[in-house]
Protein backbone atom coordinates (compact mmCIF):
# COMPACT_ATOMS: atom_id res chain seq x y z
CA UNK A 1 0.00 0.00 0.00
CA UNK A 2 2.79 2.06 1.21
CA UNK A 3 4.77 1.36 -2.20
CA UNK A 4 1.50 2.34 -4.18
CA UNK A 5 0.76 5.91 -2.46
CA UNK A 6 4.18 6.92 -3.19
CA UNK A 7 3.57 5.60 -7.10
CA UNK A 8 0.40 8.21 -6.63
CA UNK A 9 1.93 10.95 -5.55
CA UNK A 10 5.12 11.02 -8.01
CA UNK A 11 2.53 10.84 -11.22
CA UNK A 12 2.97 13.53 -13.63
CA UNK A 13 0.48 16.58 -12.77
CA UNK A 14 -0.40 19.47 -15.35
CA UNK A 15 1.24 23.06 -14.36
CA UNK A 16 -0.68 26.20 -15.20
CA UNK A 17 1.42 27.56 -17.63
CA UNK A 18 -0.16 30.93 -19.73
CA UNK A 19 -0.47 34.11 -18.04
CA UNK A 20 -4.34 34.15 -19.16
CA UNK A 21 -4.71 30.56 -17.18
CA UNK A 22 -3.46 32.06 -14.30
CA UNK A 23 -5.30 34.86 -14.20
CA UNK A 24 -8.46 32.98 -14.51
CA UNK A 25 -7.21 30.70 -12.32
CA UNK A 26 -6.74 33.56 -9.34
CA UNK A 27 -10.15 35.09 -10.01
CA UNK A 28 -11.89 32.00 -9.81
CA UNK A 29 -10.63 31.48 -6.11
CA UNK A 30 -11.20 34.68 -5.41
CA UNK A 31 -14.75 34.48 -6.63
CA UNK A 32 -15.36 31.21 -4.90
CA UNK A 33 -14.24 32.07 -1.41
CA UNK A 34 -16.44 34.90 -1.51
CA UNK A 35 -19.38 32.90 -3.18
CA UNK A 36 -19.02 30.33 -0.56
CA UNK A 37 -18.69 32.49 2.70
CA UNK A 38 -21.57 34.62 1.10
CA UNK A 39 -24.11 31.45 0.96
CA UNK A 40 -22.63 29.39 3.87
CA UNK A 41 -21.48 32.35 6.36
CA UNK A 42 -19.55 30.11 7.88
CA UNK A 43 -17.51 30.53 11.71
CA UNK A 44 -19.84 33.07 12.95
CA UNK A 45 -20.03 35.52 9.96
CA UNK A 46 -23.80 35.85 10.02
CA UNK A 47 -23.04 37.92 12.70
CA UNK A 48 -20.75 40.82 11.01
CA UNK A 49 -23.89 43.47 10.63
CA UNK A 50 -24.80 45.23 7.75
CA UNK A 51 -21.06 45.23 5.99
CA UNK A 52 -21.31 41.14 6.10
CA UNK A 53 -21.22 41.36 2.62
CA UNK A 54 -18.57 43.48 1.91
CA UNK A 55 -16.23 41.90 4.49
CA UNK A 56 -16.84 38.83 2.38
CA UNK A 57 -15.89 40.70 -1.06
CA UNK A 58 -12.66 41.59 0.65
CA UNK A 59 -12.12 37.81 1.84
CA UNK A 60 -12.49 36.95 -2.20
CA UNK A 61 -9.88 39.40 -3.55
CA UNK A 62 -7.37 38.67 -0.26
CA UNK A 63 -7.86 35.10 -1.93
CA UNK A 64 -7.49 36.45 -5.56
CA UNK A 65 -4.04 38.34 -4.54
CA UNK A 66 -2.64 35.44 -2.59
CA UNK A 67 -2.94 32.83 -5.53
CA UNK A 68 -1.86 35.79 -8.30
CA UNK A 69 1.18 36.14 -5.22
CA UNK A 70 1.56 32.29 -5.93
CA UNK A 71 1.49 31.65 -9.99
CA UNK A 72 2.88 34.50 -10.76
CA UNK A 73 5.62 35.65 -8.07
CA UNK A 74 6.55 32.43 -6.72
CA UNK A 75 6.41 30.47 -10.03
CA UNK A 76 8.63 32.78 -11.80
CA UNK A 77 10.98 33.08 -8.26
CA UNK A 78 11.60 29.61 -7.94
CA UNK A 79 11.18 28.12 -11.63
CA UNK A 80 13.54 24.79 -10.63
CA UNK A 81 10.76 23.71 -8.42
CA UNK A 82 8.35 24.63 -10.94
CA UNK A 83 9.27 22.72 -13.87
CA UNK A 84 5.89 21.88 -15.81
CA UNK A 85 7.95 18.55 -17.22
CA UNK A 86 8.83 17.91 -13.51
CA UNK A 87 5.75 18.93 -11.87
CA UNK A 88 4.13 15.42 -9.89
CA UNK A 89 0.95 15.11 -8.01
CA UNK A 90 2.81 15.16 -5.21
CA UNK A 91 4.56 18.82 -5.78
CA UNK A 92 0.58 20.07 -6.49
CA UNK A 93 -0.30 19.10 -2.95
CA UNK A 94 2.56 20.85 -1.16
CA UNK A 95 1.96 23.48 -3.45
CA UNK A 96 -1.97 23.25 -2.33
CA UNK A 97 -1.14 22.86 1.59
CA UNK A 98 1.17 26.14 1.35
CA UNK A 99 -1.35 27.83 -1.37
CA UNK A 100 -3.67 27.83 1.86
CA UNK A 101 -1.91 28.04 4.78
CA UNK A 102 -0.72 31.56 3.08
CA UNK A 103 -4.62 32.00 2.13
CA UNK A 104 -5.07 31.43 5.85
CA UNK A 105 -2.43 34.15 7.25
CA UNK A 106 -3.45 36.84 5.11
CA UNK A 107 -7.08 36.27 5.58
CA UNK A 108 -6.60 35.82 9.40
CA UNK A 109 -4.28 39.29 9.09
CA UNK A 110 -7.51 41.15 7.02
CA UNK A 111 -9.71 39.91 9.83
CA UNK A 112 -7.92 41.64 12.79
CA UNK A 113 -7.27 44.79 10.91
CA UNK A 114 -10.53 44.84 9.57
CA UNK A 115 -13.13 43.28 11.20
CA UNK A 116 -12.15 41.94 14.84
CA UNK A 117 -9.18 43.08 16.26
CA UNK A 118 -9.29 40.83 19.19
CA UNK A 119 -9.86 37.91 16.87
CA UNK A 120 -8.28 34.25 18.71
CA UNK A 121 -4.85 33.52 17.47
CA UNK A 122 -4.04 32.78 14.22
CA UNK A 123 -3.92 28.62 14.88
CA UNK A 124 -7.53 28.40 15.14
CA UNK A 125 -8.33 30.13 12.18
CA UNK A 126 -5.77 27.78 9.94
CA UNK A 127 -7.58 24.79 11.46
CA UNK A 128 -10.98 25.99 9.99
CA UNK A 129 -9.18 26.85 6.46
CA UNK A 130 -7.69 24.08 6.15
CA UNK A 131 -10.92 21.89 7.57
CA UNK A 132 -13.21 23.62 4.55
CA UNK A 133 -10.40 24.07 1.88
CA UNK A 134 -7.21 20.73 1.98
CA UNK A 135 -9.54 17.65 1.88
CA UNK A 136 -11.99 19.05 -0.99
CA UNK A 137 -8.73 20.03 -2.71
CA UNK A 138 -7.18 16.77 -2.37
CA UNK A 139 -9.96 15.02 -3.80
CA UNK A 140 -10.68 17.78 -7.01
CA UNK A 141 -6.59 17.21 -7.43
CA UNK A 142 -7.24 13.04 -7.80
CA UNK A 143 -9.97 13.15 -9.49
CA UNK A 144 -8.40 15.52 -12.45
CA UNK A 145 -5.40 13.16 -12.11
CA UNK A 146 -7.29 10.40 -13.36
CA UNK A 147 -9.12 11.77 -16.01
CA UNK A 148 -6.38 14.01 -17.50
CA UNK A 149 -4.46 9.98 -17.36
CA UNK A 150 -7.14 8.15 -19.11
CA UNK A 151 -7.82 11.12 -21.37
CA UNK A 152 -4.09 11.58 -22.70
CA UNK A 153 -3.62 7.46 -22.62
CA UNK A 154 -6.65 7.08 -24.65
CA UNK A 155 -5.53 9.22 -27.11
CA UNK A 156 -2.14 7.90 -27.50
CA UNK A 157 -3.85 4.46 -28.12
CA UNK A 158 -5.37 5.90 -30.99
CA UNK A 159 -2.48 7.62 -32.41
CA UNK A 160 -0.43 4.78 -32.34
CA UNK A 161 -2.99 2.57 -34.04
CA UNK A 162 -3.53 5.00 -36.64
CA UNK A 163 0.40 5.52 -36.49
CA UNK A 164 0.30 1.52 -37.05
CA UNK A 165 -1.50 2.07 -40.22
CA UNK A 166 0.84 3.85 -43.13
CA UNK A 167 -2.37 4.78 -45.27
CA UNK A 168 -3.29 7.21 -42.80
CA UNK A 169 -0.66 9.21 -42.00
CA UNK A 170 -0.49 12.14 -44.18
CA UNK A 171 1.32 11.94 -47.25
CA UNK A 172 3.74 14.62 -46.89
CA UNK A 173 3.28 16.57 -49.83
CA UNK A 174 4.15 20.25 -49.97
CA UNK A 175 1.70 22.82 -51.02
CA UNK A 176 4.57 24.83 -52.30
CA UNK A 177 5.50 21.87 -54.82
CA UNK A 178 8.47 23.67 -56.76
CA UNK A 179 10.34 23.82 -53.25
CA UNK A 180 12.65 20.62 -52.14
CA UNK A 181 14.60 21.85 -49.66
CA UNK A 182 13.21 23.67 -46.31
CA UNK A 183 15.52 26.54 -44.72
CA UNK A 184 16.15 26.33 -41.44
CA UNK A 185 18.36 29.22 -40.23
CA UNK A 186 21.17 28.54 -42.30
CA UNK A 187 20.83 25.23 -43.18
CA UNK A 188 19.06 23.83 -46.06
CA UNK A 189 17.54 20.44 -45.62
CA UNK A 190 14.98 18.01 -47.32
CA UNK A 191 11.75 18.14 -45.38
CA UNK A 192 12.04 13.59 -45.28
CA UNK A 193 14.80 14.16 -42.91
CA UNK A 194 13.82 16.14 -40.16
CA UNK A 195 12.86 14.15 -37.30
CA UNK A 196 11.76 16.67 -35.08
CA UNK A 197 13.27 20.22 -34.07
CA UNK A 198 13.83 21.14 -30.49
CA UNK A 199 13.88 24.84 -29.51
CA UNK A 200 16.68 26.47 -27.03
CA UNK A 201 15.63 29.74 -26.79
CA UNK A 202 17.24 31.75 -30.03
CA UNK A 203 18.47 28.70 -30.62
CA UNK A 204 16.95 25.54 -31.51
CA UNK A 205 18.10 22.03 -31.67
CA UNK A 206 17.47 20.12 -35.41
CA UNK A 207 17.74 16.32 -34.96
CA UNK A 208 17.81 14.53 -38.94
CA UNK A 209 18.93 11.69 -40.61
CA UNK A 210 21.82 11.87 -43.06
CA UNK A 211 23.90 8.40 -44.67
CA UNK A 212 21.44 6.74 -42.26
CA UNK A 213 22.57 8.17 -39.42
CA UNK A 214 20.66 10.79 -36.76
CA UNK A 215 22.29 13.88 -35.81
CA UNK A 216 22.05 16.56 -34.01
CA UNK A 217 22.81 20.06 -35.08
CA UNK A 218 22.36 23.35 -32.92
CA UNK A 219 21.04 26.34 -35.29
CA UNK A 220 20.07 29.77 -34.15
CA UNK A 221 16.91 30.11 -35.66
CA UNK A 222 13.49 31.15 -33.88
CA UNK A 223 10.49 28.83 -33.66
CA UNK A 224 8.97 31.41 -35.87
CA UNK A 225 10.96 31.57 -38.47
CA UNK A 226 10.76 27.75 -38.33
CA UNK A 227 6.94 27.91 -38.55
CA UNK A 228 7.36 30.18 -41.44
CA UNK A 229 9.90 28.16 -43.29
CA UNK A 230 7.35 24.12 -42.95
CA UNK A 231 4.33 26.33 -43.58
CA UNK A 232 2.52 24.06 -46.22
CA UNK A 233 4.36 21.47 -45.10
CA UNK A 234 1.77 18.38 -44.33
CA UNK A 235 4.01 16.34 -41.94
CA UNK A 236 6.26 18.75 -40.43
CA UNK A 237 4.06 20.14 -37.66
CA UNK A 238 4.76 22.80 -34.13
CA UNK A 239 3.29 19.91 -31.48
CA UNK A 240 4.31 22.10 -28.57
CA UNK A 241 5.51 25.88 -27.86
CA UNK A 242 9.11 24.18 -28.28
CA UNK A 243 8.98 21.86 -30.45
CA UNK A 244 8.06 20.74 -34.58
CA UNK A 245 7.95 17.12 -34.81
CA UNK A 246 7.80 15.08 -38.44
CA UNK A 247 4.79 13.09 -38.17
CA UNK A 248 6.02 10.17 -40.59
CA UNK A 249 8.82 9.80 -37.92
CA UNK A 250 7.02 9.36 -34.90
CA UNK A 251 7.28 5.65 -33.96
CA UNK A 252 5.15 5.72 -30.16
CA UNK A 253 3.35 7.57 -28.00
CA UNK A 254 2.07 7.74 -24.61
CA UNK A 255 0.23 10.08 -22.08
CA UNK A 256 -0.17 10.55 -18.36
CA UNK A 257 -2.00 13.13 -16.84
CA UNK A 258 0.29 15.76 -17.61
CA UNK A 259 0.66 15.60 -21.43
CA UNK A 260 0.77 13.33 -24.14
CA UNK A 261 4.53 12.26 -25.80
CA UNK A 262 5.63 11.17 -29.14
CA UNK A 263 8.85 9.47 -29.46
CA UNK A 264 11.18 8.75 -32.27
CA UNK A 265 13.56 5.55 -32.68
CA UNK A 266 17.20 7.07 -32.09
CA UNK A 267 16.46 10.52 -30.70
CA UNK A 268 16.81 9.96 -26.80
CA UNK A 269 14.22 12.49 -25.20
CA UNK A 270 10.20 12.42 -25.64
CA UNK A 271 8.17 15.38 -27.39
CA UNK A 272 5.47 16.92 -25.47
CA UNK A 273 2.30 17.59 -27.06
CA UNK A 274 0.51 20.41 -25.62
CA UNK A 275 -3.37 20.06 -24.83
CA UNK A 276 -4.20 22.77 -26.56
CA UNK A 277 -3.32 20.66 -29.75
CA UNK A 278 -3.47 17.65 -29.00
CA UNK A 279 -6.84 17.17 -30.49
CA UNK A 280 -5.43 19.32 -33.19
CA UNK A 281 -2.21 16.73 -33.96
CA UNK A 282 -5.15 13.96 -33.83
CA UNK A 283 -7.07 15.68 -36.36
CA UNK A 284 -4.09 15.58 -38.68
CA UNK A 285 -3.16 11.72 -38.28
CA UNK A 286 -6.51 10.32 -38.86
Amino acid sequence: MQIGLINLLNRPFPLIEGNKEKFILSLTIGVFVFAFLFVFQPFGLRELGEFKNLYFLGYGVVSFLVEILFTFGLMNSFSRFYDPQKWTLAKHLINALFFIISLAFFNWLFTIWLIYPNYSPFTPFLADTLAVGFFPIIFIFLFLERRLRLKNIGLSTKINETFSNASNIPNGKNIKEEIELLKIGGKNIAPEKILCIKSLGNYVTLCYVENNEIKEETIRVTMKQIENSVEGNADIVRCHKSYFVNLKKVTNSFGNARSLYLEIEGVDFQIPVSRKIAKELFAKVV
